[in-house]
């Protein structure tokens, strides 16, 4: 035996009130005080840091290796297979990257194509303050 329900759902409730006409002219307030923002990092030591901005990894240098046996020309041909290595990045950002191994990720860049998940790692691990440069390895 099959059993159907239906709800043929409830009535509209009433109409709200349509609120005050302003009896005076409105303008603008003042505007407000500029904000600060701020990145607060306490150490294990217990000292605070502060940094107006996070850190950012640029890249500002590498080396491309091409696979096939056209690298004496240094020319790539379209369809080639390039590795990118011995890649340096710059930190331009407030604040330095992590003591830990530090990842770092890239978009897809137009026209090519990434067969690896588009990951680095940070190869040093201190930390690189900003305006410092730091190299970055291929990891998972």
């Amino acid at each position: 035996v099959t059993h159907y329900h239906k709800n043929q759902g409830g009535t509209n409730g009433r109409k709200g009130r349509k609120g005050e006409t302003p009896t005076r002219i409105l303008y603008n307030g003042a505007n407000g005080a500029n904000g600060k923002f701020t990145i607060k990092v306490k150490q294990e030591t217990g000292v605070m840091r502060h940094y107006s901005s996070r850190y950012n990894m640029k890249f500002a240098s590498f080396s491309p290796e091409c696979l096939s046996k056209l690298i004496a020309k240094k020319t790539f041909e379209f369809g080639e297979n390039v590795i990118v290595a011995r890649i340096k990045v710059s930190n331009t950002g407030g604040m330095p990257t992590p003591d830990q191994r530090t990842m770092l990720s890239f978009g897809p860049v137009a026209g090519v194509d990434c067969d690896k998940s588009g990951r680095l790692f940070l190869a040093a691990r201190n930390n690189i303050l900003p305006g410092e440069h730091g190299s970055a390895e291929e990891g998972h």
